[in-house]
């Protein structure tokens, strides 16, 4: 039952993020084969074209005391953004000291972020503290203002497997910047965005709660 609830949860997404949530609009062809048909009045366009993609910086050599394990700030791994409960990390397993800091990149609350390497790769979260992100993940800033970030998170949900499947076959998978931010996706109007945002989000929590 729960890889059933699981599957409905990626599914529903997946739906609702390419399709909208009127049955009845008018559709056309997105011209990318497992999107298929998006409504009429959506834009398909280029994640770099609506944020500032940028990779996080990970202090060498790596386990240094003078840079880990100190009490500055939190150090955001791929672990804690994969095993977060629902959309948001709120805290981190170690931190780094201040010169570690200054080794790697900050990002501020509320930043999107997603895993970018290993098997784990393309795991997007939202950030609640601040904190340092290493070269494992890259962070999205500077979003346009026709871009909600958490409709842009739940278009992420939906890449992860595909993201996998397509950098599998270069051994140890990796997404670079550039393979980032010229992922393609469906775009709506900002107010539908929030509308999808709002419908995933109390959806979301109701299969969670099922799990």
């Amino acid at each position: 039952k729960i890889e059933l609830l699981k599957e409905k949860r990626t599914s529903l997404i997946n739906h609702v993020v390419t399709k909208g949530l009127d049955s009845n609009v008018e559709m056309k062809d997105s011209g990318v084969e497992w999107i298929g048909e998006i409504p009429s009045g959506w834009d398909f366009v280029k994640v770099g074209h609506y944020s500032n993609v940028v990779r996080g910086g990970s202090p060498r050599p790596s386990g240094d005391p003078r840079f880990f394990n100190g009490g500055f700030i939190h150090w955001i791994t791929v672990k804690d953004i994969t095993s977060k409960k629902g959309k948001y990390v709120t805290n981190t397993l170690s931190k780094l000291t201040k010169e570690g800091m200054k080794q790697s990149r900050v990002l501020e609350p509320e930043t999107l972020v997603l895993t970018n390497s290993g098997v784990t790769l393309g795991v997007p979260g939202i950030l609640k503290i601040q904190g340092c992100i290493n070269d494992g993940s890259v962070g999205f800033l500077d979003l346009s203002e026709k871009l909600e970030r958490d409709y842009l998170y739940y278009f992420w949900t939906t890449q992860t497997e595909l993201l996998l499947e397509q950098q599998s076959g270069y051994g140890q998978p990796n997404l670079n910047i550039d393979i980032v931010s010229n992922v393609k996706f469906p775009l709506p109007s900002k107010n539908k965005q929030q509308q999808i945002v709002e419908y995933l989000d109390k959806q979301t929590e109701e299969i969670d709660t099922l799990i």
